[in-house]
C-alpha cells in the first residue's frame, strides 16, 4: 500500500520535470530515498541505492523518461491522446536509408531552453534513444514491462 501511494505521488506530473536543474532533481531524489527508507523500515544511514534496488524503484530521472516514453507509445501505437500524436512526426528521410524502418520520430529544432522542454522535442529524443525492440512492442503492458526492465538495467550498470 505504501509503495503504490508513494510511487503515485512521485509520478504525478513528473513528465513536467524534464529539464529541471540537477539541484532540484537531487532534491526529489532525496525524497524518494527517504520514502524507500520508510517503506523498508531502514535506518537513516542505510544506503538508499540498495533499498531502491530491493523495491525495484527507478531513480527519479529514469521515472521521468519512463513516463515520456510511455506517452509517446500511447500516442504513436494506440492513437491515444490525439493532441500528443499531432506533436509527434514520424522520421521520413529524403532518400532510402537503413534508419527508414526503425520506427524513429523527427526531433524538431528548438531555439530556447524552454523550447527544449516541449513534449514535441523531448518525446522524440527519449523515444529515439530506446532500443529498436522496445519501439516494436505491440501492447502497452509489454512495452511498460520491457521499458521498466531496460531502465532498471541501465541504472544498475551506472
Amino acid at each position: 500500500m505504501a509503495c503504490s501511494s508513494i510511487g503515485s505521488r512521485l509520478d504525478y506530473c513528473n513528465s513536467l520535470l524534464v529539464g529541471i536543474s540537477e539541484h532540484n532533481l537531487d532534491s526529489i531524489q532525496r525524497v524518494q530515498s527517504k520514502a524507500a527508507r520508510i517503506v523498508c523500515n531502514a535506518g537513516r544511514h542505510s544506503p538508499s541505492s540498495n533499498l531502491l534496488h530491493s523495491l525495484h524503484w527507478l531513480p527519479v530521472c529514469h521515472r521521468i523518461e519512463f513516463k515520456i516514453a510511455t506517452q509517446c507509445f500511447k500516442a504513436e501505437k494506440t492513437g491515444h491522446s490525439s493532441y500528443l500524436n499531432n506533436a509527434l512526426k514520424p522520421y521520413a528521410p529524403l532518400r532510402a536509408l537503413h534508419s527508414y524502418n526503425m520506427d524513429l520520430l523527427t526531433v524538431p529544432r528548438a531555439n530556447t531552453s524552454l523550447g527544449l522542454r516541449r513534449f514535441s522535442v523531448v518525446g522524440p529524443r527519449v523515444w529515439n534513444r530506446l532500443p529498436h525492440e522496445l519501439r516494436q512492442c505491440n501492447t502497452l503492458s509489454s512495452f511498460k514491462s520491457n521499458l521498466n526492465t531496460h531502465y532498471f538495467r541501465r541504472h544498475m550498470d551506472n
